[in-house]
């Protein structure tokens, strides 16, 4: 018998200081059952900070095919498409041919993520347009603390200014700093 998903449900409040973004939205995520909760967690900061009309999470881990988060244009193309964790090289440079916006979270391991995704990047010989490939590395200790503190039904804020993100979950604080870069910066 096939494990099933563990829906989370999320009261989400963004307030993007540089990007005079600032949302209230109710979420139900799903956690997929080879998926861990640290995932889950740089998922849903993905989306609170690249957050604009019409970014959804995607199918994911249930297709192949699907990024974590995407959002399309009027025309029903794929405007941008965003990656969590560390895909391959070669997926990165199919998508960059045909998505005008392509960006990578990353979030965990000794260097929050960018060490595997550099070594990856290794053995491709090269990726289209790395340098417009933006990467945002998400504090991991961080993505960890909160995937413990939050439950199957959180309310979490999140809070960014320059590289500062804090996050709330239930009242509980926990900060870290934001790094940004492009693909070209880990080669």
């Amino acid at each position: 018998m096939a494990l099933s998903a563990t829906i989370f449900r999320i009261e989400l409040d963004v307030a993007d200081v540089d990007r005079g973004v600032y949302l209230q939205e109710k979420l139900r995520l799903a956690l997929h059952p080879s998926e861990e909760p640290e995932r889950l967690v740089a998922r849903l900061l993905a989306y609170a900070l690249r957050w604009q009309e019409g970014l959804r999470f995607a199918k994911d881990l249930a297709d192949a095919e699907e990024p974590a988060l995407w959002r399309h244009d009027d025309l029903g193309q794929v405007a941008e498409w965003i990656e969590v964790g560390a895909p391959t090289a070669r997926r990165l440079h199919i998508r960059s041919k045909s998505v005008p916006n392509l960006v990578v979270v990353v979030y965990k391991g000794p260097d929050d993520g960018r060490d595997a995704l550099r070594r990856e990047l290794a053995r491709e010989a090269r990726v289209h347009r790395a340098v417009e490939i933006e990467v945002l590395t998400l504090p991991g200790a961080l993505v960890s603390d909160v995937a413990e503190a939050m439950g199957r039904s959180a309310a979490m804020t999140v809070i960014r200014t320059g590289d500062a993100l804090q996050v709330l979950v239930d009242g509980a604080p926990f900060d870290g700093t934001l790094r940004f870069g492009s693909l070209a910066d880990l080669g």
